[in-house]
């Protein structure tokens, strides 16, 4: 809490969020009473608005709505906003059914406060995060595609949570200097549909022909569950196309599902078996040969 205290983004946004819950409590009466809001309404507003607003406010920070950093909203932190609002509004409604038993209160003013309190205070948040886009995104828009032809072309291989990551990355970060102009996968039934206004162009089998009228220099394979057997069907299509290729490492090389372009490497020989490589001792290995003439049968392996 002192950590926090001491941040003044957190009082920019604590006082952010005073001003929009004073609002929402405030329109709340006033769209409820359709802008004519009632001499002993008013009075009710001001009576009960000096207790709702820090209510609301330590609802809020125990949900953990102060601890998120501004330019990484997510839905998470949506679904913490709607539960410490659904804990303000049911507090609030308990207090006055037990204290004056709603006596003189609209109902229908807490449940418009709800969602405007949603609204506002989650509008603020997504606000920002758009803000951070903006500045570091040509085209000033979250998830929009520079134009510049300097940018390499990269052809995403799935269309799962680790694909989505890697494109979200390489769209909020410019200066990897990378432009997604698709996506493939196998699964016939997201041919056409699109991530962050990114299609998915086809499958392993047409990658030859979405390489060629793509312009693609390089393919991002982000299949980290393929079995060696898939892996080698990708790697043999790439190497066809006489395009560069790199994975992510696969699920066991994968910390607490975290998943960035950083993670990006050539594709090995482990991930064409499958399986982890064999260990052998070779010590005891030497040991047991040592002094004996040896015959090698078959030229595979080494």
């Amino acid at each position: 809490m002192t950590k926090l205290v001491r941040n003044r983004n957190f009082w920019f946004m604590l006082l952010g969020d005073i001003f929009l819950v004073l609002l929402s409590y405030s329109f709340a009466y006033y769209l409820r009473f359709e802008g004519q809001i009632p001499s002993n309404e008013l009075t009710n507003i001001a009576k009960t608005i000096i207790w709702i607003v820090p209510l609301k406010l330590i609802c809020l920070y125990y949900f953990g709505l102060y601890r998120g950093l501004w330019r990484y909203v997510s839905i998470d932190d949506l679904i913490k906003l709607v539960k410490a609002c659904l804990a303000s509004s049911v507090i609030i409604v308990l207090t006055l059914a037990i204290s004056v038993r709603f006596v003189g209160f609209p109902r229908s003013v807490f449940v418009i406060d709800f969602l405007l309190t949603f609204l506002f205070v989650g509008g603020f948040r997504l606000g920002l995060r758009l803000y951070f886009h903006r500045k570091n995104n040509n085209n000033g828009l979250p998830f929009a595609r520079a134009k510049n032809d300097d940018f390499k072309r990269i052809l995403i291989v799935g269309v799962g949570d680790a694909g989505e990551k890697v494109l979200r990355e390489l769209m909020e970060h410019p200066e990897h200097s990378c432009r997604v102009v698709g996506f493939i996968d196998d699964d016939l039934r997201k041919r056409g549909m699109a991530i962050h206004d990114v299609s998915v162009l086809g499958t392993v089998e047409t990658l030859p022909e979405v390489v060629k009228a793509a312009k693609v220099e390089e393919v991002l394979i982000t299949v980290p569950s393929a079995t060696g057997g898939q892996m080698r069907h990708i790697v043999d299509t790439c190497e066809a196309c006489s395009v560069r290729f790199k994975t992510l490492p696969n699920l066991g090389e994968i910390i607490d599902g975290r998943v960035s372009v950083k993670a990006m490497r050539d594709v090995n020989f482990q991930d064409l078996l499958g399986r982890p490589p064999v260990e052998l001792d070779m010590e005891r290995i030497l040991a047991h040969l040592k002094g004996k003439r040896v015959l090698i049968t078959g030229a595979g392996g080494r």
